[in-house]
């Protein structure tokens, strides 16, 4: 691979994309669309799927595909609330989020997640796109909302008990937590502040992470849009959901929120998933 991009770069190829039958291997479970149509077009011959030499619990292609989907929409949705409340987001991103709603229709329609099918992915991804009357914050929230109602309807396995986290008295008292009370007083319906990240677990860190649990979390981003709260010269990343949101989001997530983060105001349940079905 080396050799290629070193004649690549001689030769005015600037950008190249080398890719190893090895990596096409890997593929087979973080891209199974992609691996399938490469082995398809005979593009590399004798490539042996990760999936089976890592022995995962995969039983067919249709599976790693809605797994690949599950994971692509969580991924997707959980940095909107950022896109809104710190502007975090351009012209590209918007773009990438209509891709990856397309390729959600899309396997709607082929029959893959046929429980999306009757969000019509596709014909709200071309009214959204075309649609230049609104504002860029109602665009994002509409986007937002139709990762919401993918995530909602998709159908997910999962053997996950119910972990309650209830408030952590000592912590949401302390000088570094201080902006508790601020956020209680500012977005009305506040069920519960979840902290996780390094703020919780080293005395250097560059921003905070939260989860903002409300009634009406779209009427919360709307309140926070483009504000970029800080508390002590640190960023406020905040993740915004109701109850019920955090909990499919959760399902869909890669770890258990409740091993790792700290319950600042209120109570939240939220999944706990066996560590087989983690990994």
């Amino acid at each position: 691979m080396r050799e290629i991009y070193s004649w690549s770069i001689a030769n005015a190829y600037p950008n190249p994309r080398v890719i190893s039958p090895f990596l096409i291997g890997l593929s087979a479970v973080f891209n199974p669309a992609f691996y399938d149509a490469t082995v398809k077009k005979n593009v590399a011959n004798a490539v042996t799927p990760a999936s089976e030499c890592c022995h995962l619990p995969l039983s067919t292609a249709l599976a790693k595909v809605q797994f690949r989907l599950q994971s692509v929409l969580f991924l997707s949705a959980v940095t909107m609330s950022a896109a809104i409340v710190q502007s975090r987001w351009s012209q590209g991103t918007v773009a990438s989020k209509y891709d990856k709603l397309w390729q959600a229709g899309q396997l709607a329609d082929e029959g893959v997640v046929p429980e999306l099918r009757k969000l019509d992915l596709k014909a709200r991804v071309i009214e959204l796109a075309t649609n230049q009357t609104i504002t860029d914050v109602e665009r994002l929230l509409a986007v937002r909302d139709l990762f919401e109602a993918a995530i909602d309807n998709l159908e997910v396995s999962t053997d996950a008990q119910a972990a309650t986290m209830f408030a952590d008295k000592v912590m949401a008292r302390s000088d570094r937590f201080g902006f508790v009370e601020r956020l209680r007083r500012s977005i009305p319906g506040l069920d519960a502040i979840v902290v996780y990240g390094s703020s919780i677990s080293s005395d250097n860190f560059a921003d905070y992470d939260l989860i903002l649990v409300c009634e009406q979390p779209v009427a919360a981003l709307r309140s926070l849009a483009g504000t970029s709260p800080v508390w002590n010269g640190k960023e406020l990343n905040v993740g915004v959901y109701s109850r019920a949101e955090l909990w499919r989001m959760q399902l869909l997530s890669g770890d258990n929120l409740s091993d790792y983060g700290v319950c600042l105001f209120g109570t939240v349940t939220v999944p706990y998933k066996p560590v087989t079905e983690l990994l």
